[in-house]
């Protein structure tokens, strides 16, 4: 296990991710409303934009961060934002 731990760390061999579980359980304590799919690990529609949520902050912040790139923002269409 000592192996494994160090390569879980969020900055381990320089490789960013983004752990959304932290998220997911705060939601979950705000809002009993399930976030996966019934008999299934995978998220709902509130799963998914819940998520979405999460991500979009870290990846414009990751893009501004870039060479020639300052005060980006990703839009909802350039999220892939579905329009009913």
């Amino acid at each position: 296990m000592s192996v494994v731990i160090p390569m879980l760390h969020p900055h381990a061999n320089g490789i960013r991710n983004l752990d959304v579980l932290w998220g997911f359980r705060r939601a979950a304590a705000l809002d009993p409303a399930p976030l996966y799919l019934t008999r299934d690990t995978h998220w709902n529609d509130k799963g998914n934009q819940l998520a979405a949520s999460l991500i979009l902050p870290w990846l414009e912040g990751l893009i501004a961060e870039l060479p020639g790139h300052s005060s980006t923002t990703l839009s909802g269409a350039a999220m892939g934002e579905v329009r009913e």
